[in-house]
């Protein structure tokens, strides 16, 4: 007899990703009918219905978990979550499906697709738990277990609500009282506005008006267009010198801006870190490679994706829920290197 055909097999003979292959396979609304319809009768040649899904449905199980991340999340980062769930899952026969970019504006629309989805599992980002109050309910009826990776203020731990809390701001302290100890008074927090409350934030700003000059304004909003990328950190450059004159030192939302703002600082002539000090964020491999190499600020979720994995997992052989442990902090780390020094006077 041969061996069962998933998804993987179809996406490959369709030249299509697994996911567009399982969005369309549950008739999602984001998949083109005509692609829906090739997908389907190449599934059905193949014999994938009466098959591994036929199969999956009556033991009530899809061995797919759903992954849900925010549009503005770099993707460098998400990459390497990616891979590493995607590796844990596989040795334990599941596969992770990706799903459209969560924005504030397409959240009902996401949830309720993973919702109809019948997936086993769901792991995903929140800035806030209100986001996703509506459907925890729901999900918990299906015996659906969802990891949330973040730190909104408002987040209930509930059982079947595997929580891993980005706050650890541990070494986000580290960092400023490095800085501190340097001579820096004047450290500016450069964050998109739609995320300017964050408990970072806070503790930035505290830091600043317990150690700095009074009335310095901590925060730089910026306008990120989803993705605080490279050309956003270049661009921002020319605005952080107009707007906060006599910075020494900058916090910037990820590596890649981080990259960007040294490069337009240069094009002003403002050399890294002779006249400013930046610390980047997620310690990506690209830290080790600029000139100078970038300090950065590690919160190590995807370190924890065996951790991820090992709970939802636990979750889905258990049938009651509540003394399961749900609640998890993730790691933090500061990785100084060279883009910090002694603040200019």
């Amino acid at each position: 007899m041969g061996r069962n055909i998933t998804i993987y097999d179809i996406a490959k003979e369709a030249g299509l990703s697994h996911t567009t292959v399982s969005q369309a396979l549950r008739n999602f609304s984001c998949v083109k009918e005509e692609t829906r319809q090739r997908v389907l009768e190449i599934a059905h040649r193949m014999g994938y219905n009466r098959n591994f899904f036929a199969a999956s449905l009556r033991k009530g199980s899809s061995r797919q978990i759903a992954l849900v991340i925010p549009r503005n999340d770099n993707r460098g980062k998400m990459a390497n979550l990616f891979d590493a769930l995607q590796r844990m899952l596989d040795q334990n026969g599941y596969s992770l499906i990706l799903f459209p970019l969560l924005t504030p504006e397409n959240t009902k629309q996401v949830f309720e697709q993973v919702l109809q989805g019948g997936y086993d599992g769901v792991i995903t980002y929140l800035y806030t738990y209100e986001q996703f109050r509506p459907y925890a309910a729901a999900f918990r009826e299906r015996h659906c277990p969802v990891v949330v990776i973040g730190s909104p203020s408002d987040m209930e731990c509930r059982p079947g609500i595997i929580v891993f809390d980005q706050g650890n701001l541990a070494s986000l302290q580290e960092a400023l009282q490095t800085l501190h100890e340097l001579g820096h008074r004047r450290i500016v927090h450069i964050q998109d506005p739609r995320h300017a409350q964050t408990p970072q934030c806070r503790l930035i700003h505290d830091f600043v008006q317990e150690h700095g000059p009074a009335r310095w304004q901590s925060e730089l909003l910026v306008e990120t267009g989803g993705q605080p990328g490279l050309e956003a950190g270049r661009c921002t450059a020319a605005r952080l010198l107009a707007e906060r004159p006599g910075v020494t030192a900058v916090q910037c939302p990820n590596d890649y801006f981080a990259a960007g703002l040294i490069c337009g600082l240069h094009d002003h002539g403002v050399e890294v870190p002779r006249d400013i000090s930046v610390i980047g964020s997620d310690n990506q491999d690209l830290c080790e490679y600029l000139i100078p190499r970038l300090s950065s600020i590690e919160i190590g979720d995807y370190n924890a994706a065996p951790q991820m994995v090992a709970s939802l997992l636990e979750h889905l052989r258990e049938t009651e829920w509540e003394s399961l442990a749900n609640c998890f902090e993730l790691n933090s780390v500061f990785h100084r290197r060279e883009s910090i020094g002694p603040a200019r006077v």
